[in-house]
């Protein structure tokens, strides 16, 4: 029971992280979208790039906090907040979506939240292997 409490409390460190991480990746993704228009010219692809690099970049961060901060996470546990931290935002995004209709600016928002949470996922299910690289 314990360990179930601490998973809970300690994935409470992914709010800021969320947010740190998708500002450090966006930036990182707006100089590697620079670079990839530059060199390949532009598309949707390349449009999207950055939000995929930021949401990887939040996920992975807050990832990597909560394996370093408690070793004995329950994952089911650890992914509670973060995934109605996601929900709420997907939510805010349909609604969007169903008032104004379809933009380039929502599906922006949907593949930074998708990659969020994916890689987020991705990285406590791996655990230490995530943190090695292997």
């Amino acid at each position: 029971m314990k360990n179930k409490i601490y998973s809970v409390l300690v994935s409470l460190v992914v709010i800021p992280l969320f947010a740190i991480g998708q500002l450090i990746g966006l930036f990182i993704g707006n100089l590697f979208g620079w670079f990839q228009s530059a060199w390949f010219g532009g598309g949707l692809f390349f449009e999207l790039t950055p939000y995929f690099i930021s949401g990887g970049v939040a996920g992975a961060i807050s990832g990597f906090a909560v394996i370093k901060f408690y070793k004995k996470y329950i994952l089911s546990f650890a992914m509670i907040i973060p995934s109605l931290m996601t929900l709420i935002v997907l939510y805010y995004v349909f609604t969007q979506i169903g008032m104004e209709g379809w933009s380039f600016a929502k599906l922006k928002d949907l593949v930074q939240q998708i990659a969020t949470i994916g890689v987020y996922y991705y990285a406590l299910n791996e655990g230490d292997d995530f943190i090695r690289g292997s």
